[in-house]
């Protein structure tokens, strides 16, 4: 994951769940939204941004998905602006 993507990831736990870390089976679209909002909002990114910042997110759900941890894709609803 990029060390950025990480980051805000990491720091949107803690402000918004105060947890360090979430299971995958957790990460669902209400999740992502929340945490587009975070994005968008509290750290004031365009959308380039957040898309770029979601980009890892993704790609560990979706290998998540492809190992057995999770069965439903959670961006399966999710819809890019």
């Amino acid at each position: 994951m990029c060390r950025y993507a990480y980051r805000h990831l990491k720091d949107f736990l803690a402000t918004k769940y105060n947890v360090t870390n979430i299971p995958f089976g957790k990460v669902d679209i209400i999740f992502i939204e929340a945490y587009l909002l975070y994005l968008k909002l509290e750290l004031r990114m365009t959308l380039k941004t957040v898309k770029y910042n979601l980009i890892p997110l993704r790609a560990y759900i979706t290998k998540a998905k492809h190992k057995g941890l999770i069965r439903q894709d959670s961006f399966f609803d999710y819809v890019s602006e």
